[in-house]
């Protein structure tokens, strides 16, 4: 299970029922099936940081490595995709939003993630250099753990709705200041309402299946 941390005011006598909600909330989300591929349904409009963006929330989350696709770019800097949906090829920079999702998960899971590409980059470097050609198995755990990622990305790069309503416990009433503090600290927080960000819970849940993914993958082909 993911470390989770409540932003709750250190005498609040309700801090225990944030928590069992929050952590309710995401085993939930975390038991329900893998969305099939492509994703069905219609996405909601993620929520913007205040314009100044002054904790520098990750706003355009990439699916996969940005590092990856650049190794594919031609001279003008671009690589081709094909649009399943319309049928047709185009050109795209390794910054477009195709290869994104839009603020779908909190920064604390964002951070966590760039860890394991930065693992992933470093052992698939070399080989890209032509200095070596085979994987060592101590370099097992970090493709497994990318492969992991880029799996469970995929699968949950949308958000439905950008609120999730927890039951059974107060709110607190603060700014989107205070909110977006609250973020880039990695704490979870309820605004008015009872409200939690959905994004925070999709980070947490997409941290477990990553961690339980990675486990199966080096359990399935040998260690």
């Amino acid at each position: 299970m993911p470390v989770i941390r409540i932003a709750v005011d250190e005498d609040d006598p309700d801090a225990g029922r944030y928590a069992a909600a929050v952590m309710a909330a995401t085993l939930a989300m975390a038991a329900e099936p893998l969305p099939e591929l492509p994703a069905q349904g219609k996405q909601s409009k993620p929520e913007k940081p205040l314009p100044e963006n002054k904790h520098q929330l990750t706003r355009k989350q990439h699916v996969f490595p940005v590092r990856s696709i650049e190794r594919f770019v031609d001279q003008g800097g671009r690589v081709a995709v094909f649009d399943m949906l319309r049928v047709k090829e185009r050109p795209a920079r390794p910054e477009d939003i195709v290869f994104c999702a839009r603020r779908a998960w909190d920064q604390q899971t964002e951070d966590d993630m760039t860890q394991i590409e930065n693992r992933f980059q470093e052992v698939v470097q070399p080989i890209t250099e032509g200095l070596i050609n085979t994987i060592a198995p101590e370099h097992k755990p970090a493709i497994d753990a990318m492969f992991a990622l880029w799996v469970m990305r995929t699968r949950f790069r949308g958000l439905a709705a950008q609120e999730l309503q927890l039951f059974g416990v107060p709110a607190y009433d603060m700014s989107k200041a205070r909110a977006e503090h609250l973020e880039s600290a990695d704490r979870v927080f309820v605004r008015k309402g009872g409200k939690v960000p959905t994004r925070q819970i999709n980070g947490a849940q997409l941290r477990m299946r990553v961690s339980g993914y990675t486990r199966d993958l080096a359990a399935a082909l040998g260690g």
